[in-house]
């Protein structure tokens, strides 16, 4: 990891700005700081040598592994989970794999559920609401940021990619 690169943190679009001695407590160790690429005013502290959290730092998509990503969605099976508590585990660990193929498909699943429900006059759960959101957030400004678009506009792009 180098510092300047842009890299997704946990579900963060985030800049590595530095790689320096901090002390915390009475503990001085490395730590990347990077910050939110949403957020330039807050910072997140990554111990150097704490190989878990260093894992959830990864490189972002290049626009060629974007376009890969999307033309694979109308292929993938969308399950869903009946059990909410069980569908919130599901969804709550995606989103901490970070695995980008896997939050697209949630998002996949997610909407189709939405509009599934909403052609019967009910609505998603808030907690699914929640999670699509959080979900499409990160996408959203990890493909804006790739692509150099507006966020806005990241939906009807894949939407073209899809039909293409």
């Amino acid at each position: 990891m180098k510092i300047g690169s842009t890299i997704i943190y946990g579900t963060q679009v985030c800049r590595i700005t530095d790689k320096a001695p901090r002390t915390f407590g009475k503990v001085t160790r490395d730590y990347y700081v990077l910050t939110p690429v949403s957020d330039e005013r807050n910072a997140i502290f990554v111990p150097a040598d704490n190989e878990n959290l260093i894992a959830k730092m990864k490189k972002i998509l290049s626009p060629e592994e974007i376009k890969a990503l999307i033309a694979t969605l109308p292929r993938e099976e969308t399950p869903w989970i009946d059990e909410d508590k069980e569908r919130a585990v599901a969804f709550k660990e995606i989103m901490d794999r970070g695995d980008r193929r896997e939050i697209m498909l949630m998002i996949k699943t997610l909407f189709t559920r939405k509009q599934e429900l909403e052609a019967r006059g009910r609505k998603l759960h808030s907690a699914d609401e929640m999670m699509l959101s959080r979900a499409e957030r990160v996408i959203y400004e990890e493909f804006s940021l790739v692509l150099d678009i507006k966020k806005e506009d990241v939906v009807p792009f894949i939407t073209a990619e899809i039909e293409k």
